[in-house]
């Protein structure tokens, strides 16, 4: 598959790259450089996408090899696109963080290690937008990482960042096991995130509202396939969304349009319902992508959180429905978003315990790794 060009990408043929390094058994090792491509070589790389997806199944199926864990470097910022004017405004200013990190502490504590199996890092930095937009640059090299770890026959955790890059996963997926293999989504949040950009009543609509209504091709599609390489949108009935608890009308008629199954917190509570649910959406589709936001737990357990998010889970609930999904053996990528926003004086370190906690449940009992 190849993606589609706009105009900044034209503009700029380098796509990150990162180096490959032998590992031993459970141990990780980050991998930071960079290498320059031309744009004829990087057209070649993507023109062979879909001949390598349709022989991944047989090659390599789920049976990984490793663990590609990605991280971004970016604290949270307000993404936006703005309707009132014409052409659309969008804002995509990048922020760094200041005070100490969620990824500081699942290095510090060989949290990765719980995977059992060898690991790299990608570190997504300033150097990853070479010289494009950030809400381009930003999603396409994340597409990449994604890509590149699982042609070498990776699982995918992203552990860091905002739902808004989700697209982003959802593309390498799709470009590195191919249009032929169907991808279903599993989402974990207090909101479905899934405005329509083109029919809001909003005149800014924020980036991290949009993941999910991008995903299922019911909004921005030239920057779904140009920027996050996802060229077919993820069926709605591969979409299972829970607990939604904070999704306005909008959102819920949003997600019957397209199909999309979604329980709400009594039912995300009751372990069989989940476990139905799931097991339903893993045998119609070849690989599942579980992506989990921070605030589907109790306030309790997020002191440091961006914002008012009433209601949640126990950690130990959700701590369940991770393991439900990847022992399912379908899944083949990982995020959990959410946990930092440069609070660590308000209580961060409670908060990151929170996600390492979430992140060792995915490890931990991801089957086929």
């Amino acid at each position: 598959m190849q993606l589609r060009k706009s105009a900044a990408v034209e503009k700029c043929s380098r796509y990150s790259m990162y180096r490959h390094r032998k590992m031993s058994e459970g141990s990780c090792i980050e991998g930071a450089c960079r290498k320059e491509s031309t744009e004829s070589e990087q057209e070649g790389k993507m023109e062979g996408q879909n001949e390598k997806g349709r022989k991944w199944k047989q090659e390599q199926g789920m049976e990984a090899g490793g663990l590609t864990v990605v991280e971004s470097s970016f604290c949270y910022h307000a993404w936006r696109i703005n309707r009132s004017v014409t052409p659309w405004k969008v804002t995509s200013e990048i922020k760094l963080f200041q005070q100490p990190r969620d990824v500081e502490l699942y290095r510090r504590e060989r949290t990765y290690e719980k995977a059992g199996r060898p690991c790299r890092i990608v570190t997504l930095d300033e150097s990853c937008l070479a010289g494009r937009e950030p809400h381009v640059g930003l999603f396409q090299s994340l597409s990449d990482a994604v890509y590149d770890g699982i042609q070498r026959g990776d699982r995918i955790l992203v552990s860091s960042g905002y739902c808004d890059l989700a697209p982003a996963v959802a593309g390498g997926i799709q470009r590195a096991v191919g249009m032929d293999q169907t991808i279903g989504v599993i989402w974990i949040d207090a909101h479905s995130d899934n405005r329509i950009v083109e029919t809001s009543e909003m005149e800014e609509v924020r980036f991290v509202s949009i993941p999910v209504s991008v995903m299922c091709g019911q909004t921005m599609e030239e920057w779904r396939k140009t920027a996050c390489g996802l060229e077919a949108p993820v069926e709605g009935k591969h979409l299972l969304v829970s607990d939604g608890r904070m999704n306005n009308q909008e959102f819920d008629e949003n997600l019957r349009a397209v199909g999309a199954k979604k329980l709400n917190s009594e039912e995300f509570e009751n372990e069989e319902i989940w476990k139905k649910a799931v097991q339903e959406l893993a045998e119609q589709v070849d690989v599942l992508y579980l992506s989990v936001d921070a605030d589907i737990l109790k306030k309790e357990y997020l002191p440091a959180y961006e914002g008012e998010v009433p209601g949640g889970h126990e950690l130990s609930t959700v701590d369940e429905r991770i393991r439900t999904v990847m022992e399912t053996g379908k899944v083949l990528a990982f995020s959990v978003f959410c946990v930092d926003f440069d609070r660590y004086e308000q209580g961060g370190e409670q908060m990151y315990r929170s996600g390492q906690r979430l992140i060792e449940a995915g490890l931990e009992s991801w089957k086929g790794i």
